[in-house]
């Protein structure tokens, strides 16, 4: 919704107010399990494991955010 929000299709207020309810209901979401599971290969017990595991932060996470590699071109962006 952030890029709604910014190309002025829907205001900020209305964002919030949307994310106030759950987009879907319980019965969806257990109807569409086994299809979710399927396409991402998991068991039911390794998806209770990773739902039940302590949440994370982004920066827990490898990324090339932070190379070397990554800060040299993220600089010399600056001067093009």
């Amino acid at each position: 919704m952030s890029n709604q929000i910014l190309s002025g299709e829907i205001t900020k207020k209305y964002a919030l107010d949307i994310l106030k309810y759950r987009p879907y209901d319980d019965e969806f979401l257990l109807r569409e399990l086994p299809y979710t599971l399927r396409k991402l290969k998991l068991s039911e017990k390794e998806w209770k494991d990773i739902m039940n595991s302590p949440h994370k932060n982004h920066v827990e996470f490898k990324s090339d955010y932070n190379t070397l590699t990554y800060k040299i071109i993220k600089y010399i962006a600056k001067f093009k």
